[in-house]
């Protein structure tokens, strides 16, 4: 007897049988990329974070503003984010010597992180 190979149906049988089991394992690394990719931005949205607080750190609170913002655009890893920078916030920390600041990373319109702190001058 002649071993002619795989019949039609029995093709037809693996290739469902692959289509079940691509549908099961497509959206868990969907969803794991996704997942990944969301922990990376907010990554890159904390160091953009503490790199915005330590130049502020290097200045005299006394010359930061006492109301406001500013706002920056950066660009890292092809991905475009925002960083606002808010003053006093809280009036009552911001005095002659004291700042209240606020740092926000955001991304598209979404915030992905914030952060505040108050800046004094030790003597």
């Amino acid at each position: 007897m002649r071993n002619r190979g795989f019949s039609i149906l029995e093709v037809l049988i693996a290739i469902v049988i692959l289509a079940i089991a691509l549908s099961a394992i497509i959206p868990v690394f969907a969803n794991y990329l996704r997942i990944n990719t969301v922990s990376e931005m907010r990554t890159q949205a904390v160091e953009l974070a503490q790199q915005r607080l330590e130049t502020l750190r290097l200045r005299d609170p006394a010359r930061l503003p006492t109301g406001g913002a500013d706002t920056s655009d950066h660009v890292q890893d092809g991905r475009t984010f925002t960083v606002k920078t808010l003053y006093c916030l809280d009036a009552s920390v911001c005095n002659a010597t004291t700042r209240h600041v606020t740092v926000r990373v955001e991304r598209g319109g979404k915030e992905l992180y914030e952060v505040e702190t108050v800046f004094t001058k030790l003597r």
